[in-house]
């Protein structure tokens, strides 16, 4: 095995459980672009990613789920070009979200009304370093 290679696969590597702090940090930073009305409502989930530790990475899909209150308001996998993650240099990520009518009722009335969200996101990160995959699960409580 070649040393790039070894270093690559050893980077790689899924988080001991022992480790507190996950390689990629992914936090839900607001809600943007509110369009409510009769018929649903879409608005933006705003995240922030940003690797922790170790060498840059790059972002190439998102599997999530996104609650907001008691209510499960998004689920889905988005797919991204490679977004670089740096340590200490946040990333934004917007992830699209629409309702239906009586889909989430009681989300977006806590939405409309400004009260407090408590969104919750939780899901799997897929990233990559060189030409090494590999996932980092994620979970976090927002404004």
């Amino acid at each position: 095995m070649t040393p790039t290679l070894l270093l690559a696969t050893a980077l790689a590597a899924p988080v001991h459980a022992a480790e507190k702090d996950p390689p990629v940090d992914i936090r839900p930073k607001k809600i943007a672009n509110l369009d409510v009305g009769l018929s649903g409502a879409s608005f933006d989930v705003v995240l922030e990613a940003e690797r922790t530790r170790g060498i840059a990475v790059k972002l190439r899909s998102l599997e999530y789920t996104i609650q907001v209150g008691k209510t499960v308001v998004a689920r889905g996998e988005r797919e991204y070009d490679g977004v670089k993650l740096r340590r200490g240099d946040p990333v934004t990520i917007k992830v699209p979200v629409e309702l239906s009518g009586g889909e989430a009722l009681q989300a977006i009335g806590r939405i409309a009304a400004g009260r407090d969200l408590k969104i919750k996101v939780k899901g799997n990160a897929g990233l990559g370093i060189w030409f090494i995959p590999f996932t980092v699960p994620f979970f976090a409580k927002g404004p």
